[in-house]
């Protein structure tokens, strides 16, 4: 009976600690990306994710050592330095596996999608403005949008932000405008 309920166990860990597979709906449909570019795409940002994995994990013991010391306030500059050093070391190693990582994802793409995806990168650049103008309701978001709660841009909330009236707004209509 204990032996099922390890392995059960250890399969529900490995299943958690693993990130799901983002959906690529959307993007595969803009690129025109086939099932096997996504695959392939999917694999390299799990691998990435699976070598990072213990890098991230020496980042945050370090970085709960450097706190505890700093607390305790009888830490040597040069301690406190050394951490620091050593921290920012292990954060540019995960930054040169991102790097190479997107490199060989760029890599699976064509040219012509390569050009796309340049398009969608500048785009993206202007995403606080594209927020402010659904906050200010300069921009309605399309009818398909799935965006936050209400009162967030793209959800349903007061208007400006995309959606319908405050709710004191709708209220006041029914009872005749009281």
């Amino acid at each position: 009976m204990k032996i099922p309920m390890l392995a059960l166990t250890v399969l529900a860990v490995s299943a958690w600690a693993q990130p799901p597979a983002p959906s690529a709906t959307e993007l595969k449909s803009y690129l025109s990306l086939s099932d096997a570019q996504v695959t392939s795409l999917q694999t390299l940002q799990q691998n990435l994710h699976t070598s990072i994995a213990a890098t991230m994990q020496q980042i945050q013991t370090k970085q709960r050592a450097l706190d505890t010391q700093l607390a305790a306030g009888n830490t040597s500059a040069a301690i406190v330095g050394q951490e620091l050093l050593d921290i920012q070391g292990l954060r540019k190693s995960v930054t040169t596996a991102q790097t190479a990582s997107q490199s060989q994802a760029l890599n699976v793409l064509t040219a012509d999608q390569k050009t796309k995806l340049k398009a969608l990168t500048d785009a993206s650049a202007l995403r606080p403005q594209v927020q402010e103008g659904l906050a200010l309701g300069l921009i309605v978001p399309p009818a398909d949008a799935q965006g936050g709660g209400p009162g967030m841009p793209g959800g349903r909330g007061p208007a400006g932000f995309g959606g319908a009236p405050a709710m004191g707004t709708m209220m006041r209509g029914r009872r005749g405008g009281q």
